[in-house]
Parts: C-alpha cells; structure tokens; sequence
C-alpha cells in the first residue's frame, strides 16, 4: 500500500549526496611539502577485510566522532582489552577546541553501508600525550604524539568490548624494530562506506625516536588503523603503532611509534594505576568525555520479498546547516543515515523502482525530488530518545 495524499508538496531537485562521513582528517605541512593522510605508494595493495579471523581483524573496528561544529567523521580503532580502543589522536579530538570531540563511539567490525554486527560503544575518557596538545594538527611535529588510548563504556545490556566481540591485541613499545613486515586493516574513505581493507607484509621503517615512516597505502578514514608485526619469539602479533599522517614530497606514510615508554604508561593506565601512568616519562593526560542528546537514525532492510529501497533523511546540525542525505539500503543491511544532534527530522522510505514505503500512519508533509531516486515523500519526526533510534522494515510491496 502506498500513500497517495500528501500534505502542502515541496519538490525539489537533488543531487546524489554521499553517506561516506570521511572528513580530510589531518594536514601536516613540513618544510617540503604537504600531508594529506590519503597517499597511496603505487599500485593499490588493499583487499576487503570482511569478518578477517586474525586476531587483528577480529580487534579492529570503526570510530565516528562529531565536531562542534557538527561535521561527522570517521577514522580506524583496535581493540586492547575489555574497554580500551587505541587509535590517533586526531581522530579523537577536535582540532579547534582541543577537547574530545563530542558523539564518540566504537563500532568493533563494522561492515558494507554500515552494517554493525556487534553494536556500538559510547565514549567514557581519552588518553593522549600532553604534548599533542602543543601543537596545531596541522604541523608535521604533532604526528610524533598523534596517539590515543580511548576508554568506552559497556553497551545498554552491559557488555563490555571483549566480552560483546571476544576480540584483543596486544602491543609493544620496541627499542628496535625486529620485524618490519607488517600488516595493517582500516576503514579508507575512497572505498565503499564503512568497510574494511587490509593490506599484508607492507613494511615501517625507522624514522626518529617517535614515528615510522611505512609503505602502507592509506587513505583518510584509516588514521588511527593498527600495524601489526609477528614476533617469531613469542609466537603472534603485537601493535608498533598508529597510521597518522602522510609526506607526498617524501612518498611515505608517516606511523606515530608505541616507544617503551608509552607501552609503560599504555599498560599502567589500562591497569588502573593512574598515578605512574600520567607521571611518566612522558606526561599523558586524562580527559572526560561524552555522548551527547543526539539520536542515531538507523534503517535495517528486512524485507521478506528481498526487495532494496531508498532511505533518505533531513536534519538540520548544531550551526543550523540542513543536511540532505540519501541510499540505497539492500537486502540485510542496516544503514546509519545521520546523527541527528536535535532529535527532530524528516524521514523518506521508497522501494527501487517502485512506490513509497507504508512504513507508519503518519501523513507525510513534504516530498524532495533526487536526480538518482525519483520523488521521495518524508514524514516528521520529533523523538526523546537518545543514542539509537531504529526502523526495522519488514514489508516492500
């Protein structure tokens, strides 16, 4: 059944718009040239990474954060332990307000067009070196502390993240590099949105006593992504560092180093021993953050006649700016379409080559018309929930 009244018709002409949220997350500038954090060192190595049974793959996961001024981004995590993600610290805070950046979650293995198999987990406190705090992201000299140890809380039923994804990685501060093949899985903004890739026996190399420089391909949306090295001596993998930034002058990718004492005070901080681990060597700071009142608009594709729709959502940001954000949802998959910071919204469900989906009794109140999806009506929303709001449609006839 489709609707065939509307309420006062707006119809309006849209591009395409695209759901990948990657923003250009970190430009570092030295003497020679510029970095963008998305060079890729000839002939493209990545391969899709879905449900990758290393420990590694089974440790990595996606990290969606919100800027004050309500720019959504993406960057790359690895599981440590039962509540600790270790990534770049870029990708945690914001580069204006040198705070955490507001809305951070962990969503361990997510998959094609956001898919999240294991949920998703809300911020509690950031750890970073004091000194990235010195610097503007946008100098060279911050990629030496462009590090984070991230702390989630446990999901609504109590899970924490080992125990929701049985997922852990260890990692090791080295006085000198071993093995330098390694192997390294993200979450790149120039592929399909939100999946991982993966790229073996790429290799780090020594840089100074803070960074590796690597021949690792990356592109934005996989800062904060793992390198992995086996050690032969202790019979599996461990973390060296964090991909951070890139030198298009210098061709290399440049990876912030896990030296001995941050593993130290990495250790210290994950065992609870706070006083040693912000009075070390290297002074880290502790800093709170949260989860704000906005909701998650999600819309899993559960139709019993496997038929793929169109999803499309209005909102309006903190700064007043009206997003337009539309896709296609296939069979199975669940689509995130917006952070929605005020809980209000206009949402817009039709079937590929077909008519408007019947999914609630309201009465739509305006309809846009997209260049790639035909006309769309959208109904109004005003919700109290927080954190996830999700229409499961089961019926696309």
């Amino acid at each position: 059944m489709f609707l065939k009244k509307l309420a006062p018709i707006l119809l309006i002409s849209l591009t395409l718009l695209s759901t990948a949220c990657e923003e250009n997350q970190q430009q570092l500038a030295d003497a020679e040239g510029t970095h963008l954090n998305q060079l890729i060192l000839g002939k493209d190595d990545r391969v899709k990474a879905y449900n990758h049974p290393s420990r590694l793959g089974r440790s990595t996961g996606l990290i969606q954060s919100r800027h004050k001024s309500g720019r959504i981004s993406t960057c790359t995590g690895t599981i440590l332990n039962d509540s600790y993600v270790l990534t770049a610290a870029h990708c945690v805070i914001d580069s204006q307000t040198k705070k955490p950046k507001l809305d951070i979650f962990f969503i361990p293995r997510t998959l094609y067009k956001n898919q999240m198999p294991f949920g998703r987990f809300p911020v509690n406190k950031v750890y970073i070196p004091k000194t990235y705090l010195n610097f503007d992201s946008s100098t060279f000299r911050s990629t030496q502390y462009d590090m984070a140890l991230v702390k989630f809380h446990k999901n609504k039923k109590g899970e924490n993240l080992r125990e929701k994804t049985g997922a852990g990685i260890g990692f090791w501060g080295l006085r000198r590099l071993t093995n330098p093949n390694v192997t390294t899985i993200g979450y790149p903004g120039d592929k399909p949105s939100w999946t991982p890739y993966r790229q073996e026996n790429c290799r780090i190399f020594e840089f100074d006593d803070y960074m590796y420089s690597s021949t690792c391909d990356v592109y934005q949306g996989q800062s904060g992504s793992a390198l992995v090295a086996y050690s032969k001596k202790y019979k599996q993998s461990f973390i060296h560092g964090v991909h951070a930034s890139d030198s298009s002058e210098k061709q290399l990718n440049l990876v912030t180093k896990i030296t001995a004492t941050r593993e130290r005070v990495m250790a210290n901080i994950m065992n609870g021993d706070l006083d040693s681990a912000l009075n070390d060597e290297e002074t880290w700071v502790e800093l709170k953050a949260y989860v704000s009142l906005g909701v998650n608009v999600i819309v899993e594709n559960a139709c019993t006649n496997r038929r793929t729709f169109y999803g499309a959502i209005v909102y309006q940001e903190t700064n007043g700016k009206t997003v337009h954000r539309a896709t296609t949802i296939k069979p199975g998959h669940s689509i995130n379409l917006g952070l929605v910071p005020n809980k209000q919204f206009k949402l817009g469900l039709k079937i590929k080559g077909g008519g408007q989906i019947s999914f609630t009794d309201k009465r739509a109140t305006v309809a846009y018309r997209y260049r790639s999806y035909g006309t769309i009506d959208f109904f109004d929303y005003k919700v109290s929930s927080t954190s996830d709001l999700r229409f499961v449609i089961n019926n696309c006839y």
